[in-house]
């Protein structure tokens, strides 16, 4: 568990999805215990935005920020409602091409098509060296596959992942099943109104097994969607999947980025260079409030 100090530490929690539908590869947080878990926070945590804590001034409770990744379309059905009702205001990290063309992160839309597909269709799945197979036909089964096969192409370069999968991806195109809806350009700016906009990348992939050069190019289009589209300065960067190297940090710097969010599983110090999170999830409240206390 982590110490939790007051005036020093900063407790960050990272919010994906909180929606009541179900998905078995990657389970949204119940709105009833988002519920709960907000209130657990505001009443043990003084809750500040991203920009309070640079000029945070002393408090009897710990500081704690609440952080969400990729702009899923429930932000704004199920989280901003409850947000709303208990007066917090939270830290949006958008994929920029996500919301340019509506569209799901590439690992998500491949758990989309997962939990639509039979058993038969997944054991005919063939990722070049990958030895990931399904073995069973039970749920389980498929999502220990389904995460798997993730987590291998996820630690690839992007032109080495996009090749991987093109068999996959072109049998997939031509398929229908339900995509998880993200928000568009539209929304993110109603959004803004009331939270605090990052990006989370232009394209989603992991920053550590990408050249400088690439990450420099998907920065600028961050940039531009953030000028263009949003009409907002980019001031907030998340690694996507937590994944970055240090040279990346001072290209943000130097592209006027001031936050740079991690993963990392620990508390972090107001002034950090880069600060970083807690990945929150839980099946119910007690499970979800252990994880704000660092368990």
């Amino acid at each position: 568990m982590q110490t939790l100090q007051k005036d020093e530490c900063v407790t960050i929690l990272n919010f994906h999805r909180v929606s009541p539908d179900r998905n078995p590869f990657w389970p949204p947080l119940d709105p009833g215990i988002f519920d709960e878990l907000i209130g657990f926070v505001k009443e043990n945590f003084e809750i500040r935005t991203l920009k309070e804590l640079s000029r945070a001034s002393s408090s009897s409770k710990p500081f704690a920020v609440i952080s969400f990744d990729d702009g899923y379309k429930d932000f704004i059905e199920y989280a901003c409602p409850i947000m709303d009702s208990h007066g917090v205001t939270a830290n949006l990290n958008v994929v920029g091409k996500c919301a340019e063309k509506g569209e799901p992160l590439w690992n998500i839309e491949l758990y989309d098509y997962f939990a639509s597909a039979s058993p038969a269709e997944l054991r005919e799945i063939r990722v070049p060296g990958c030895m990931v197979r399904l073995d069973g036909d039970s749920a389980r089964d498929k999502v220990k596959f389904g995460v798997e096969l993730s987590r291998f192409l996820k630690n690839r370069p992007r032109e080495e992942r996009v090749a991987l999968m093109e068999p996959l991806s072109e049998k997939m195109s031509q398929c229908e099943f339900r995509r998880t809806a993200m928000m568009n350009a539209e929304e993110v700016c109603e959004a803004a109104s009331v939270h605090e906009i990052g990006s989370h990348s232009y394209s989603h992939e992991s920053m550590e097994y990408e050249s400088d050069r690439f990450f420099g190019g998907d920065l600028r289009k961050c940039i531009e969607f953030f000028g263009s589209k949003l009409e907002i300065p980019l001031e907030t960067y998340a690694f996507p999947n937590g994944s970055y190297r240090e040279s990346q940090l001072a290209i943000l710097k130097e592209n006027g980025v001031k936050t740079a969010l991690l993963v990392e599983e620990k508390t972090c110090k107001i002034g950090d260079p880069a600060l970083t999170r807690f990945t929150m999830y839980g099946e119910s409240i007690e499970h979800a409030a252990m994880r704000v206390l660092g368990f």
